[in-house]
């Protein structure tokens, strides 16, 4: 009888440290999806608040946009010299 006690005592805490196991992990992972989320609102906010920064600066450009302006001005060169006219 001893023996039976033990094993049923063993297995229910086996399946109470199983389920208190269960608990603790979902606690975790739902604090840290909370922190997450803050930190991307945090960080979303930041490059919000950097971004109008910089326009109201107004002649920050991007080297992409500089690229683009200066293969856009080089296009538009070639254009009027292949207009027929010369100078």
């Amino acid at each position: 009888m001893n023996n039976e006690l033990e094993e049923q005592i063993d297995e229910l805490f086996n399946k109470t440290m199983k389920d208190l196991k269960s608990k603790i992990c979902r606690l975790v992972i739902k604090n840290q999806t909370k922190l997450l989320k803050e930190q991307a609102k945090d960080i979303k906010t930041g490059l919000t608040t950097r971004k109008s920064v910089i326009s109201t600066l107004g002649t920050k450009q991007t080297s992409r946009e500089q690229s683009h302006k200066k293969s856009h001005n080089r296009k538009n060169d070639s254009d009027s010299d292949s207009n027929g006219f010369s100078d």
